[in-house]
């Protein structure tokens, strides 16, 4: 999960529903509502421990993922140029140096991501903070209303329209799809706060606006997480339950470029075991920041 940048104190712990471990402030679904895998609840550095590498607890990992964008809400609500952003931004990610910032946690294989397609949901999205257990409801009924067969692959992006009072910028989980286990995300709107991203780093590299900005650098955040850690706290974690990107939150060490023409972004730097440090590219060519503490926070869901 992306925390805001607003550090808001206390130590939050791994909450993982329905395998084994249950937690009280996180509603076990019910059979109708499908069973939602797993849920990370954000740990701050709150106890002055150096934070170690990410551990490979044999979890699984996304290796070849498929995206799929949902906005959830109203267009007029939306940034204007939002779905064409994200649609560059999920389309070129594919095969790219920045992409590569996780291919050493694939077990020996090189990580690929396609975008596939967006569905508009045109209802109000929850007022309040949502579950994981309301995001996995409205990717179901999306797919089932497109007729559209899930995919135990793929990275359902839920972007919704507005922004509820919440602690958090984005978070992912994973759960049950029509009978399939796979992985969704949660990006609200934050087109609206300065909290979720620093514009000032690089502000003109890129010929979207603001919010589109903001929300593409909280969703590539996520789906990296999505596939290195699917079901979180099951795959790559450390010693404090953060994943590759909470470890480097707003570490921004230059523009990225992606596959496509102007598809230039600032995204935030990756962690990487081999460097030791925030990555932006691979490991055999990169610039290299050394991971700024990580920003006290609390979080209710997923990173």
């Amino acid at each position: 999960m992306r925390s805001i940048r607003v550090g808001i104190a206390g130590l939050m712990a791994l909450a993982v529903v329905g395998i084994g471990h249950e937690s009280s402030n996180l509603p076990t679904p019910s059979t109708e509502m499908g069973r939602a895998y797993a849920t990370h609840v954000g740990a701050a550095h709150s106890t002055g421990k150096p934070s170690v590498g990410l551990v490979d607890k044999k979890g699984k990992i996304v290796v070849n993922s498929k995206t799929y964008a949902i906005y959830w809400g109203k267009p007029k609500e939306f940034p204007a140029d939002v779905q064409p952003g994200v649609t560059a931004l999920l389309t070129g990610l594919n095969r790219s140096s920045y992409l590569a910032t996780i291919d050493e946690y694939m077990r020996g294989k090189q990580a690929t991501t396609q975008y596939v397609r967006s569905f508009v949901d045109v209802s109000r999205p929850p007022a309040t903070d949502p579950t994981p257990q309301v995001i996995l409801a409205e990717v179901r009924k999306v797919l089932r209303q497109a007729a559209v067969k899930p995919d135990a692959n793929a990275v359902y992006l839920v972007f919704s329209s507005n922004l509820p009072k919440v602690d958090y910028c984005a978070w992912h989980a994973a759960g049950d799809v029509l009978g399939v286990q796979t992985q969704v995300a949660y990006v609200p709107n934050t087109s609206g706060t300065s909290t979720c991203y620093r514009a000032a780093n690089f502000p003109n590299v890129s010929p979207y606006s603001f919010g589109t900005r903001s929300i593409a650098d909280n969703a590539a955040h996520e789906l990296l997480e999505a596939m290195t850690d699917p079901i979180p706290g099951t795959s790559w974690v450390d010693s404090n339950f953060e994943e590759i990107g909470d470890k480097c939150d707003f570490v921004y060490s230059s523009a990225v470029a992606l596959n496509g023409q102007r598809n230039v972004w600032q995204l935030q730097s990756q962690w990487s075991n081999r460097a030791k440090a925030c990555v932006q590219v691979g490991v055999v060519s990169q610039i290299a920041l050394p991971a700024k503490p990580h920003r006290q926070s609390g979080s209710k869901h997923t990173s």
